[in-house]
């Protein structure tokens, strides 16, 4: 479903793959899209969730090279054995969207060359591997640089292109000694889903004729097997070949890495220092940025004020969020000198903290203000360490562009980046690609159209506890009713993205090996953003 962020290709989502992996008895779930990794962290939950091992993997876009306006785009599987793998696969990815983006993120020979051979499982993908003249001699190549790790992929579509292509690479596997391995080009689980996804693409005016033939569901292994008797091309001891060496996924090593665990994730400007180190750091710029101030408040108030600041310090060291306000106060004070703009009245509970005030976060005193702010809401030993959260200070500001430069200036080239927002189909536009695949005529797609924004009427002047309560059914008149429930189904499928207009995310560690980049192109024309893999 990923991929559909920079080509239609699907409407199943990762966790449909999890709970049919599951019903198989198989053993892994791997976020594979075409071109990047994928929401990975959304794979690895979900195998945590459904006792499956997690693979990290992308069949990604490859050329010979990169810097040529090759629009090729032949196909490549490349798994991560472990998490050296791993970060060398993001470090290509991230490379292929920098200096190999042409239509897509294209990785290059040289790239492929580059990953360790041992950390890595190479696969031929489909038939969309194969477009070079000389494909056989990079095949070669290929085996002779990452040997037992690197895998012939027959699949078993009963077409004439597939079955020539698998007589090749049967050749090819016997001149060079060449593994097997099977692959399941799968777009859907059951074969009843191959029309919603051919509604799908139809409403964004797409269509594949390569695919005229092949089988793109989740098959069980014995439906598999027959598939490949069927094509007459492979024998018995060939197809069983084929499949068993699939479990060599199994033997991929859990990847160690922090972005795959639910400690708290706090970037420090002063890595080497104790928690205490950083504690006195942050309490000596309390209170000298306070002595700086302090001539704003009447002299009979100090007392009172620094009483409060005190107490606001303790929460803060006893929270072990030191490095928190440490990390804003620079990047801030670093974007206000590059010219950026911050709102004087702050966001949200942060401002019923009077530290933020000294640390330029809000112009707010709410030691003095009229109305009662009560600090505990925006932070609290209590609700910090047991929830495993971190202090939330948001901050409206004018030219966010400077705010992003200076977070990588104060952090690091590779420790700052976008994220990315996803956009899903909500009902209205689930409604119409709905109805323009399916040919519902005009009055009825109209009709159905005006009840679906009377409903988000409602939803957007409810009150914020009684959103969810309001059921679309009931804006959907009954002779309505049948028909636009098949629209349902697509309601929630990712179908686009883009940089995520206010979140970054700011990180320790190397973002473009641990985490991951991505191009991000807007719809027409306009420069794109390097994002980090993470919404």
């Amino acid at each position: 479903m990923y991929t559909n962020t920079r080509v239609p290709d699907s409407i199943m989502t990762n966790e449909d793959y999890a709970i049919r992996a599951k019903e198989l008895g198989h053993g892994i779930i791997s976020t594979m899209e075409h071109g990047w990794q994928g929401r990975y962290i959304e794979g690895y939950e979900l195998a945590e969730k459904y006792g499956l091992k997690f693979v990290f993997g992308t069949e990604a876009y490859w050329v010979k090279d990169r810097y040529e306006k090759d629009d090729s785009n032949c196909h490549i599987c490349i798994f991560a054995r472990n998490e050296n793998g791993r970060q060398a696969i993001n470090d290509i990815l991230s490379e292929a969207n920098i200096t190999g983006f042409y239509k897509r993120p294209r990785i290059d020979i040289p790239l492929i060359m580059s990953l360790p051979s041992e950390d890595v499982i190479i696969t031929s993908a489909c038939i969309a591997h194969w477009k070079y003249d000389d494909i056989d001699n990079i095949v070669e190549m290929f085996h002779q640089k990452f040997g037992k790790n690197y895998f012939l992929e027959v699949q078993y579509h009963n077409t004439e292109s597939q079955r020539n292509l698998n007589q090749h690479i049967l050749n090819l596997s016997e001149s060079y000694n060449i593994p097997l391995i099977m692959g399941c080009d799968s777009h859907y689980i059951y074969s009843e889903q191959a029309q919603e996804r051919s509604d799908f693409l139809y409403s964004k005016g797409i269509e594949y004729p390569d695919e005229e033939g092949w089988f793109m569901d989740y098959p069980d292994g014995e439906e598999a097997y027959k598939r490949f008797a069927d094509q007459c091309v492979l024998s018995h001891e060939q197809i069983i070949e084929a499949m068993e060496n699939t479990n060599v996924f199994l033997e991929v090593e859990s990847y160690d890495n922090p972005c795959f665990t639910h400690d708290v994730k706090l970037p420090s400007l002063y890595p080497d220092k104790s928690q205490e180190e950083k504690d006195q750091h942050f309490e000596e710029l309390i209170w000298r940025l306070w002595n700086e101030q302090k001539q704003e408040v009447p002299s009979e108030k100090w007392d009172r004020y620094e009483e409060e600041i005190s107490a606001e310090i303790n929460t803060v060291v006893a929270c072990h969020m030191a490095d928190y306000f440490l990390l804003d106060y620079e990047i801030v004070k670093k974007a206000k000198a590059m010219g950026g703009q911050l709102t004087p009245t702050g966001r949200g509970s942060a401002v019923s903290f009077f530290i933020n005030k000294l640390l330029g976060f809000t112009k707010i005193d709410r030691i003095s203000a009229k109305v009662r702010m009560y600090p505990d809401r925006f932070m609290s030993a209590t609700r910090i360490l047991k929830s495993k959260s971190l202090p939330d200070i948001d901050m409206n500001v004018a030219s966010p562009e400077i705010f992003w430069q200076a977070q990588k200036e104060v952090m690091g080239e590779e420790h700052a980046y976008q994220m990315i927002a996803y956009g899903k189909m909500q009902p209205s536009a689930a409604w119409k690609m709905y109805a323009k695949s399916a040919g519902v005529d005009f009055e009825t797609a109209n009709e159905v159209s005006k009840q679906i924004q009377r409903w988000q009427k409602a939803v957007i002047h409810a009150e914020d506890e009684e959103k969810d309560k309001i059921d679309i059914k009931d804006y959907i008149a009954p002779e309505y009713q049948e028909i636009y429930e098949k629209s349902e189904k697509y309601r929630g499928i990712v179908a686009s993205w883009s940089p995520h207009p206010c979140a970054s995310l700011v990180y320790q560690g190397n973002i473009r090996k641990e985490i991951g980049l991505t191009y991000i192109k807007p719809q027409g024309s306009g420069e794109g953003m390097i994002c980090a893999v993470m919404d």
